[in-house]
C-alpha cells in the first residue's frame, strides 16, 4: 500500500483553506491510485481542538521537528505497518505554521530528516511564498526572513509545485532547478466540481458575491452604483451575498430592480447549489494573483461569467476567463461582451487544473526521479 502523509496547518472541521485543499486533493489521489492512503499531520502555530479521527494527528500550538517526524512515523505505521516508505506532501503557507510567517522549525525539519526517512520523497506545494509591504507594516520587516525560510524549504524538498507562474519561476531560481521544472496550477474549487452545468441562459437571473469582505469592496460606496448598473444592464434581478457579511447599500440595488439577499456562511453543498443556479460571479482580486483565488476557482468550476472589480495593470491576459468592470461599460453600446460565452470559457478553463489534475501532478512528482536536494 502506498502511503502519503500530508503536512497542513489545520484539518477539518477547523476553517483552513490549505487544509481543505489537502483533504480534497488527498481524496482525489486515493481515487486515482487504488490502495493509496493519505494521513494528515496538523502543525499550525495556533492551537485548535480537533476531534480524534483516524489517520490524523493534531500537533497544533506546540509543533517542532521532532514531534512532526514522530507523528509521520506513527501514521505510516498505522496505515501500512511500514514506517520508512511514505511520501511526504508539505502544504506551505508561512503564516499557517508561524506567527511571523517564517517557520524556521519546518525548514530545519526537512533539512535534517531522521535517518529512517533519509530516502523519503518530499513534495512541497507552495500556497504562499512571502509577504511584502510598506516600511511601516509588519510584513515589510518579516519579508526577508520569510524569503529565507521559503528558499530553504524549496532546496530541502525533492519536488515542488505552486499555484502561480511567477512563484514557480522564483522557486526554480532559489532552489537551483531548471526553468519549467516547477509546475504551477491555479487552485481548485473547495465547494464542488460539477461534471456538467446548465446552459447559462437557462439559469435564474442571479449574481453571487462569495467570500470575505475584502472580496466584496465593489458592493460598497460609489462602486456599488457601478455594480448595480452592471447587473441591471445584463438582466440580473437578484444578488446573493455568501460568506462574510458586508453593509450592502440595498437601496442602490433596489433602485435598479435588483433584490439583495445575504445568506452569511453556508456549507459547501449549499454554495455549490447557489452557484449552479446563478449567472454571474463577482470578485475583487488583483489580476496578477487570480490563480490563487479560491473564489475564482469556485465560479469557474460552476460555469459562471466572472466579473472582477480590480483593475488590470498590464493589459488583458486572455488565459484568464475573467472580465474587469472597466471593460464592460466601454463595449456595451456597440459590442457588449457575451457573458454566456464567457461562462462557458470559464468552465472549460477550469477543467484543465481541477483537483484531479492537482492530485495527478503530486503523484507524478513523487514518483519521478528525485530532484537534487540542496540542504542548507
Amino acid at each position: 500500500m502506498r502511503v502519503v502523509i500530508q503536512i497542513v496547518p489545520q484539518v477539518s472541521p477547523v476553517v483552513c483553506g490549505v487544509g481543505d485543499y489537502a483533504a480534497l486533493v488527498g481524496r482525489r489521489m486515493e481515487e486515482q491510485e487504488p490502495g493509496l492512503r493519505c494521513g494528515y499531520v496538523a502543525c499550525g502555530y495556533e492551537h485548535a481542538e480537533h476531534a480524534q479521527r483516524p489517520l490524523q494527528r493534531n500537533l497544533t500550538g506546540a509543533c517542532d521537528a521532532a514531534r512532526m517526524w514522530s507523528a509521520v512515523q506513527e501514521l505510516a505505521s498505522e496505515i501500512n505497518g511500514d514506517s520508512d516508505g511514505p511520501t511526504l506532501v508539505v502544504h506551505y503557507s508561512g503564516y499557517g505554521y508561524s506567527q511571523s510567517g517564517a517557520p524556521g522549525w519546518l525548514a530545519e525539519a526537512l533539512e535534517r530528516r531522521p535517518v529512517q526517512f533519509a530516502t523519503l520523497q518530499v513534495v512541497t506545494m507552495f500556497h504562499e511564498l512571502f509577504a511584502t509591504g510598506r516600511p511601516w507594516q509588519r510584513a515589510f520587516w518579516n519579508s526577508g526572513r520569510q524569503r529565507d525560510v521559503a528558499s530553504r524549504i524549496a532546496r530541502a524538498s525533492n519536488a515542488l509545485m505552486t499555484n502561480r507562474e511567477q512563484s514557480a519561476r522564483w522557486l526554480e531560481v532559489v532552489s537551483q532547478r531548471s526553468t519549467g521544472s516547477v509546475p504551477s496550477l491555479p487552485v481548485p474549487s473547495n465547494v464542488g466540481e460539477p461534471e456538467s452545468v446548465a446552459a447559462w441562459e437557462t439559469r435564474p437571473p442571479r449574481a453571487v458575491a462569495f467570500g470575505g469582505r475584502h472580496n466584496k469592496r465593489f458592493l460598497l460606496g460609489e462602486t456599488a452604483t457601478t455594480s448595480a448598473a452592471l447587473l441591471k444592464e445584463h438582466g440580473i434581478s437578484e444578488l446573493i451575498d455568501v460568506g462574510e457579511r458586508v453593509a450592502i447599500p440595498r437601496d442602490i440595488f433596489k433602485a435598479r430592480g435588483v433584490r439583495v439577499e445575504q445568506l452569511g456562511y453556508c456549507d459547501h453543498h449549499r454554495v455549490s447549489e447557489l452557484l449552479l443556479s446563478s449567472r454571474i460571479g463577482f470578485l475583487d482580486y488583483p489580476f496578477d494573483f487570480l490563480s490563487k483565488s479560491g473564489v475564482l476557482a469556485a465560479y469557474a468550476a460552476h460555469g459562471l461569467a466572472i466579473l472582477n472589480a480590480a483593475r488590470r495593470k498590464d493589459g488583458r491576459d486572455d488565459r484568464l476567463p475573467v472580465h474587469s468592470f472597466e471593460e464592460l461599460p466601454n463595449r456595451t453600446s456597440s459590442a457588449p461582451i457575451d457573458l454566456a460565452a464567457a461562462a462557458e470559457r470559464a468552465f472549460q478553463w477550469y477543467k484543465g487544473h481541477g483537483s484531479a489534475a492537482h492530485a495527478r501532478t503530486i503523484l507524478q512528482l513523487a514518483t519521478a526521479s528525485a530532484s537534487p536536494v540542496h540542504a542548507c
